[in-house]
């Protein structure tokens, strides 16, 4: 059993990194699935095992990228005592080349991962703060924070694009949390300021 799952996800992440490299060059609306399997050394049926189309293996790429992203945390106290709360600290671990997935997804515009991390931020504000997400400044606030978070991305690869990543990655991140950090504690106080 443990052998076919590992089977699995290494036919799945064969063809998540081969629609990579053919993402980095075009867009995913001219991509065809039979380029996909032939760069992949797999069929056509192997590649419709796991994805219905190119644009469904982004979607689920997306997924993915969004569950590595936000549950490789560290969690940093907060030093206002009267917030009293976590925050998730985003990490990219260069090790598996998710950092480099998510930076070509980000620099795409016809990416979803916005939409996703914005999802991501209102339900954990929801949960953790019990905070009306529907409210239109909350809203606001988390739609800015997201953009802001591809924002960053996007700028890493104008600034860093032949660097090696782990030079810059202490820096970025700190930067990153420094700026989710006090975003979620100004989303935090306005709400409660609104009470």
């Amino acid at each position: 059993m443990g052998a076919r799952i590992n089977k699995t996800n290494m036919t799945r992440n064969k063809i998540f990194d081969t629609f990579l490299s053919i993402y980095a060059e075009k867009p995913v609306k001219n991509i065809r699935v039979s380029e996909i399997a032939k760069a992949a050394g797999i069929n056509r049926s192997t590649f419709y095992e796991y994805f219905d189309d190119p644009f469904d293996l982004l979607d689920k790429l997306e997924d993915y990228l969004i569950d590595f992203v936000f549950s490789n945390t560290h969690i940093i106290r907060c030093k206002d005592p009267e917030l009293d709360y976590t925050i998730e600290k985003i990490t990219y671990d260069s090790s598996n080349n998710s950092g480099g997935r998510v930076q070509l997804i980000a620099s795409k515009n016809d990416s979803h991962l916005y939409d996703k991390i914005a999802d991501h931020l209102s339900s954990y504000l929801s949960k953790r703060y019990n905070l009306n997400v529907d409210d239109a400044v909350v809203s606001c606030q988390v739609k800015f924070l997201a953009g802001g978070i591809i924002s960053y991305i996007r700028r890493w690869l104008v600034l860093f694009p032949d660097l090696d990543k782990n030079e810059t990655t202490d820096e970025l991140e700190h930067d990153l949390v420094q700026t989710v950090n006090e975003s979620i504690n100004s989303i935090v106080k306005t709400a409660r300021n609104k009470k």
